[in-house]
């Protein structure tokens, strides 16, 4: 309880160990954050521990936008100097009512993530369990010269091969994921994970090398239900 920065939430939460209820069921650290403009100002990358560009989440975590009915009055923006999360393997994290936007990532600096092709994530890379529901992500990127794997210019799930796709799993739900770019998979790009689309519309985005302007999946499991894909663009295929 309390109030602090979000950069502070978060490395409060990834610190404290979570409750459980009376059936032993894990209790999320929820964070809440009023309606406003929240920038990503300590610059750095490849750090985990939230301390300065990305913010990493490793525990469990609801954070949640300040107005339900209108998920562009709560911004989290990442100022073009690197993601805007990335939730850690074996955290479960759940984001909803708000906009994430201005992430950036050079996969060919930025390598605290790059394995096997699987590196990327501008506005989220995760390789934990994430549920997305209500937002908005736009306007994040992924570039890369030699990383030529990188993808996930919105949202990047990276499991790992051999474990099977629900290791690692990303839901999400009544969003819009807009406007992002990245070599693969514009909007998003699920890689050895379990990806679920509900609802959600995926629109404007663009794979500027290779395939899969809007999403892209690569050995993994992916269900998409009652969303649009539209207007997106590849240089190569799959501009859905």
């Amino acid at each position: 309880t309390g109030t602090c920065t979000l950069r502070a939430a978060i490395q409060m939460a990834n610190a404290t160990a979570n409750s459980t209820d009376a059936q032993g069921v894990v209790l999320p650290h929820i964070i809440n954050l009023p309606a406003g403009t929240y920038t990503l100002t300590l610059t750095g990358i490849n750090d985990d521990q939230a301390a300065t560009g990305d913010l990493d989440i490793s525990g469990t975590v609801d954070v949640i936008g300040g107005n339900s009915n209108d998920p562009i009055q709560t911004v989290i923006d990442g100022k073009a100097s690197d993601r805007v999360f990335q939730v850690m393997a074996g955290a479960k994290v759940s984001i909803s009512n708000l906009t994430i936007q201005n992430g950036s990532v050079n996969a060919d600096t930025n390598d605290n993530v790059s394995s096997g092709g699987g590196g990327g994530g501008g506005g989220i890379y995760n390789s934990g369990n994430l549920r997305l529901e209500n937002c908005v992500i736009k306007n994040n990127k992924v570039t890369a010269v030699t990383a030529t794997g990188a993808g996930g210019g919105g949202i990047q799930t990276t499991g790992v091969a051999g474990t099977g796709p629900n290791t690692v799993k990303t839901v999400i739900v009544h969003s819009t994921i807009s406007n992002n770019s990245a070599p693969l998979g514009g909007g998003v790009r699920n890689f050895f994970g379990n990806t679920i689309i509900d609802l959600t519309d995926v629109t404007n985005n663009t794979a500027d090398t290779y395939s899969g302007g809007g999403i892209q999946n690569t050995s993994g499991s992916m269900t998409i239900t009652r969303s649009t894909i539209s207007y997106n663009t590849a240089q190569q295929s799959g501009g859905g």
